[in-house]
């Protein structure tokens, strides 16, 4: 793709640092606590995942290269002081042992295992099957990506109308999508006894559930339509929502799951990508990274706003009194 919008760089581990963020979010309103609980596992994923092709090529020569890289530190002499290799290699690793104790050590270690990892990813990549075998690796983190932020944006607005049915229910359900009408069971000016009945003709607490199936949560567009509904403009949507990259994960995401990651006609007109049709989409490590990183702020800021507006718009909902 061309017109890279990056935030980082590259794409090392490193440089990853919207788990951060999205690690260390809190919320106030218990409703939000279980989207906020899937949306942090989401993210381990998505980072593990992003850098299992380091995981896993270090994981092969991690003991012999802990042990060259602590040698010189350890400041051992040459095997010929020992009797046999056996006795010198036990010296070795007793120092080593001691050396790796500090925590120094330990992460100019790590380092160094990455910097060997990414090296040796380089002079891999040369095989056209360990290519394009990293090529699905990204493909795959990068629908995770927007799987997490459609789920959190999906389930953050299903439990906010649950919890504020008054307003934000009332507004959802005046301003459901033209193309609901008809749709047996719920329209704007009705909702059916068979529907009520269901639900034992008790849905508080679960009209966002009821209308969230309503409104498209697949895309950016479909996802501020849902929210305009619903908050109208209690939410800062352009700044949620506005990145380019954010958009620019969607028309990616669609590609990998309705082309198999293969550029269509679509994906060039949206992209202005100059690669040619038919041909596997790459995406480089900076705009790799700043697709990752815009999915996770724009979950984490939703989140944060949703959370906020609960805490500050509160609504009393009567208990049901039945007579004796």
């Amino acid at each position: 793709m061309e017109k890279p919008m990056s935030k980082s760089e590259n794409g090392t581990a490193d440089e990853v640092q919207f788990n951060d963020r999205a690690l260390s979010l809190q919320v106030r309103n218990a409703a939000l606590e279980p989207v906020l609980t899937s949306f942090k596992q989401h993210v381990r994923n998505i980072v593990f995942l992003h850098i299992s092709p380091h995981i896993l090529l270090s994981y092969g020569y991690q003991k012999m290269a802990w042990f060259s890289f602590f040698h010189e530190r350890a400041k051992i002499d040459e095997a010929k002081k020992y009797s046999n290799f056996d006795e010198w290699f036990q010296q070795v690793e007793e120092k080593v042992k001691e050396v790796a104790r500090t925590e120094e050590a330990r992460k100019e270690f790590t380092h160094h295992l990455w910097e060997t990892a990414s090296g040796d990813l380089l002079e891999l990549k040369k095989d056209q099957k360990v290519r394009e075998a990293l090529r699905l690796i990204q493909h795959m983190t990068l629908l995770l990506s927007w799987t997490s932020f459609e789920c959190l944006a999906c389930d953050s607005w299903e439990a906010a109308v649950n919890v504020r049915p008054l307003v934000l229910g009332q507004r959802a359900f005046a301003n459901l999508p033209q193309d609901t009408e008809g749709i047996v069971g719920l329209e704007r000016k009705s909702v059916s006894v068979g529907l009520l009945a269901k639900h034992g003709f008790d849905i508080r607490g679960k009209l966002g559930t009821l209308l969230k199936s309503k409104f498209d949560f697949t895309g950016v567009s479909g996802t501020r339509k849902a929210y305009v509904a619903a908050f109208g403009d209690k939410l800062p949507l352009d700044s949620i929502l506005g990145d380019d990259n954010l958009y620019g994960l969607e028309v990616v995401r669609h590609a990998i799951v309705h082309r198999a990651g293969i550029a269509d006609e679509l994906y060039l007109a949206k992209t202005h990508s100059t690669i040619p049709l038919g041909a596997p989409i790459e995406v480089d490590n900076k705009m790799y990274t700043a697709f990752l990183s815009a999915s996770v702020d724009a979950g984490c800021s939703l989140l944060e706003h949703i959370d906020r507006y609960l805490s500050a718009n509160t609504e009393e909902i009567s208990p049901v009194h039945e007579n004796n």
